[in-house]
């Protein structure tokens, strides 16, 4: 796996374990804009612009706060 999508992996999974209640919201937020581009997010396809797209629409401090 691609360092990359291996970090945001581990971001993602302790925000899913740290805030089981925010899960519906984000993935609300996520699934906003192109479902092509989220698919190919969540399938480890995704460029840096699709990611960036992914991320720009996630709430920011929820994330900061999980990355250790």
């Amino acid at each position: 796996m691609v360092k990359k999508y291996k970090f945001l992996d581990n971001i993602f999974l302790n925000v899913l374990r740290n805030y089981p209640d925010k899960m519906p919201e984000l993935f609300f937020n996520m699934f906003k804009g192109s479902s092509k581009t989220v698919i190919k997010f969540l399938s480890n396809k995704s460029n840096i612009f699709e990611d960036l797209a992914i991320i720009l629409k996630m709430p920011k401090w929820i994330f900061i706060k999980n990355i250790f």
